[in-house]
């Protein structure tokens, strides 16, 4: 969305301030998410055949690599929200949706490519044990950080230099 620009109101908090809400935003929905998945899994599905019951599975590979593959959704996820706010900064709200799910092809496609496989967070799962799991998850985080870090610094600089 667009901003409004108060001029005694530095830029970089009316900045930080859309940003704020847009990632309060998305933890509020995503806690609401799991908590209706929980009540839907545990009243509903639970009595079906093909539900375990349990909220975990037994064997720790699998919640090791499930894990990583949440996490991973959850960073692109963010990345997508710096993307959407450098995007907006020049573009109208049509091209930065536009953007994004563009983004949100490239990502997808990336662990198909050969060479591609490790720039994005989303890519890093196959876990074989802990020590694994908390290097890839390191990776991922530091992956994360680079592209949230750089969307957010260009979108500083553009805003620095927008006209009133």
């Amino acid at each position: 969305g667009k901003l409004i620009i108060y001029k005694d109101i530095k830029r970089s908090r009316l900045l930080n301030a859309k940003l704020h809400t847009l990632l309060s935003f998305y933890g509020l929905y995503l806690i609401l998410l799991f908590i209706s998945s929980e009540i839907l899994y545990f009243s509903f599905i639970k009595n079906f055949n093909y539900a375990s019951g349990n909220f975990l599975p037994a064997d720790k590979t699998i919640i090791y690599n499930d894990l990583l593959n949440i996490i991973g959704l959850f960073e692109i996820s963010f990345i997508a929200i710096f993307f959407a706010i450098l995007l907006s900064m020049r573009f109208s709200s049509g091209f930065t949706i536009l953007g994004v799910i563009l983004l949100f092809m490239i990502i997808s496609i990336a662990p198909l490519i050969k060479g591609m496989q490790y720039i994005f967070p989303n890519s890093y799962n196959n876990v074989v044990d802990l020590n694994d799991f908390f290097i890839k998850l390191f990776f991922s985080i530091l992956i994360t950080s680079f592209y949230s870090l750089l969307f957010y610094i260009l979108s500083l600089r553009i805003f620095n230099n927008l006209e009133y």
